[in-house]
């Protein structure tokens, strides 16, 4: 399956953006699909994120892809594990 495809997981079902510097009007930008490899990889990795967006991440497990790939990991696990299913449907 290619990135932004679309999956069982609707992994990539939201789209994010992020801004820099919030107290300022600066520019937006949209963060990239995932695949579930990424999703995987940034279970196992503990990292404060820059604000580097491109930075290559250098972590033990490795990441396959830039800071702002693993930003968007981790803010689609925090929106899966918070997401509410009612019984019976």
């Amino acid at each position: 399956m290619e990135i932004g495809d679309k999956d069982d997981y609707d992994l990539n079902k939201y789209t994010y953006f992020v801004n820099e510097n919030p107290t300022n009007s600066g520019d937006w930008y949209e963060l990239p699909p995932l695949d579930i490899n990424m999703i995987v990889q940034s279970q196992k990795i503990k990292r404060i994120i820059t604000g580097d967006y491109n930075l290559k991440l250098n972590t033990n497990p490795a990441f396959d892809g830039p800071e702002k790939s693993f930003l968007r990991a981790q803010i689609a696990r925090i929106a899966h594990s918070t997401t509410l299913m009612p019984d019976g449907l």
